[in-house]
């Protein structure tokens, strides 16, 4: 989830906003892009990302870029096999 801001000003309302990304099983990725992480979120806020298995990959299971505006909720992942979360 990557969203976008006129330098550092995020009102225009061009970020992704209350998504869902749960249930899901992700593994073994980052075959082409090295630095691939399970799930990123990059300019991006109040979302959901919740029981989901996450495991053999390159870098990060869950990688929160900056904190934008927060209100993400990250609960019940299993996470293994990877750097760092």
């Amino acid at each position: 989830m990557v969203g976008a801001a006129d330098l550092m000003d995020g009102r225009a309302g061009t970020h992704p906003i209350h998504n869902e990304i749960s249930h899901n099983h992700l593994h073994h990725f980052g075959i082409v892009n090295r630095q691939a992480a399970g799930v990123f979120e990059g300019l991006s806020c109040h979302n959901n990302i919740s029981f989901n298995v996450i495991h053999d990959g390159p870098r990060a299971g869950l990688n929160f870029n900056d904190g934008y505006c927060g209100g993400t909720v990250a609960e019940g992942n299993l996470l293994f096999n990877m750097v760092g979360s």
